[in-house]
């Protein structure tokens, strides 16, 4: 008790010290017209896009900030600004490795500044021309798209100038993107012309201060056109569970496996694998999905697709619940088993069967960002899963796959634990892909359908 009481004494002690100073501090009058001293710079530490300044501030009484001002590179004048606490002052907005000219100066509590104080500073390149340099535009279906690395993670405004010319018509249009993602992708979306229009591209970026890279001329490119292949779904056939194809010795997630691709078992509780393309979604008191009961991932759908395509995209949809909608709920402001890790699948694999080397040929893996997680409204997460399922391209980057007539989906992961694999992931409501047709099955072919999934 005697020590809590000492320690009381000297923490009210303490405080009245500083408070009798603090006290002094802003009884100074506001309408001084003394300017404080000029702090007494020590030193800068060169950074990426900016220069942090080590200085002696002025023992003024009434000195309240230090501050430092530059002309941006749009003309405009840009202020930074810290307390008399601290001995230190971060000013950002450079772009290039170049001299630039800063003036740094002591404010007090009236406004009153000290004289300016210029600094010659050299930071280091700002993510500006790298993020510039390294920006790649791609074709995809009916868009295209921009992928670039900011390893600086600085915020960025990407503007994308693009125009062609259909029926005569000279289309024009700018966008623009604003990131500080490590990796980004966008999509310059509903580009609904001809594979053969030629699509101009040019590029520049700017940051938050007004610097600007120059134009960058990207060239020409042509977008993709793909059809939805749900209307050969009733030509689809998928082997009896336990059929095999092929073996595990090219999978990076089994590398050490030599057991063969086996056919799930999708027939479990009330799923039924054959659902899975139907062309009907699970949906409020619809069932419609498929169940592998309580196997461990990864594990494997097999598609013969009745004829060769090649494919771009695929679309899946999950289990909409685990059972009927709540009471007064019709299933459109309950998010359900959207999402949730205990059946649906939030990491999938995709393949295509080499028919040249007899083996599987891995095309690319998808996970299926949690949108619950990023913050959509419930309502806006529903309409966009009845709508448009979890869409993704086939491959890394769009382009049409090798024909192929056998398709394989790999169940990796649900949502939980940062997608890792789980024993419990088993449901899948429906699978669509999508792609052009490249030829029929030549007549004499293998027949693998003596067994029927239905």
């Amino acid at each position: 008790m005697k020590i809590k009481i000492k320690i009381s004494l000297l923490v009210a002690t303490v405080a009245f010290i500083f408070s009798c100073e603090e006290q002094g501090r802003f009884m100074i009058s506001e309408g001084s017209t003394v300017p404080p001293d000029v702090p007494v710079v020590t030193g800068y530490r060169p950074l990426p896009g900016a220069v942090t300044l080590f200085y002696e501030a002025p023992r003024n009484e009434d000195l309240l900030t230090i501050d430092a001002q530059y002309i941006a590179a749009n003309g405009e004048l840009v202020w930074f600004s810290a307390s008399y606490f601290v001995d230190s002052l971060t000013v950002r907005g450079f772009a290039e490795e170049i001299e630039y000219t800063i003036e740094i100066f002591a404010t007090n509590r009236a406004g009153i500044r000290s004289q300016m104080v210029p600094i010659t500073v050299t930071p280091l390149e700002s993510a500006l021309p790298q993020v510039a340099a390294n920006i790649q535009v791609k074709p995809a279906t009916r868009s295209f798209l921009l992928d670039w690395e900011n390893e600086l993670m600085q915020t960025l405004n990407i503007f994308v100038d693009f125009n062609f010319t259909e029926n005569g018509v000279q289309q024009s249009f700018t966008r623009v993107f604003s990131s500080n993602r490590e990796i980004e992708r966008q999509f310059i979306l509903d580009m609904d012309i001809q594979e053969s229009t030629p699509i101009n591209v040019s590029v520049w970026v700017e940051d938050l201060f007004g610097n600007s890279t120059e134009v960058i001329d990207k060239g020409q490119i042509f977008v993709m056109q793909d059809e939805d292949l749900d209307h050969t779904k009733p030509d689809w056939f998928l082997p009896l569970p336990g059929f095999q194809m092929g073996n595990y010795g090219n999978d990076p997630y089994l590398p050490m496996a030599t057991r063969e691709v086996t056919q799930v078992d999708g027939n479990n509780h009330e799923g039924r694998l054959r659902l899975i393309h139907d062309n009907i979604r699970d949906h409020a008191n619809l069932i419609n999905f498929m169940h592998a009961g309580s196997i461990s991932t990864p594990w494997d759908i097999l598609i013969d697709l009745g004829a060769y395509y090649e494919l771009t995209r695929i679309a899946t949809w999950q289990r909409r619940f685990h059972g009927p909608p709540g009471a007064g709920d019709p299933g459109h402001h309950d998010l359900g088993a959207l999402y949730d890790n205990s059946e649906n699948i939030g990491r999938y694999a995709m393949w295509r069967w080499d028919e040249e080397t007899n083996e599987w040929e891995y095309l690319s893996e998808h996970t299926i960002p949690n949108l619950r997680a990023l913050g959509f409204g419930t309502l806006e997460i529903v309409m966009r899963h009845a709508r448009e399922g979890d869409e993704a391209y086939v491959l890394p980057d769009p382009g049409y796959t090798k024909p192929t007539r056998w398709f394989r989906y790999q169940a990796l992961a649900g949502f939980g634990s940062n997608y890792q694999a789980s024993s419990s992931i088993s449901c899948l409501s429906e699978i669509s892909l999508f792609g052009r047709f490249h030829s029929a099955i030549p007549e004499g072919s293998e027949n693998t359908h003596d067994d029927d999934d239905e």
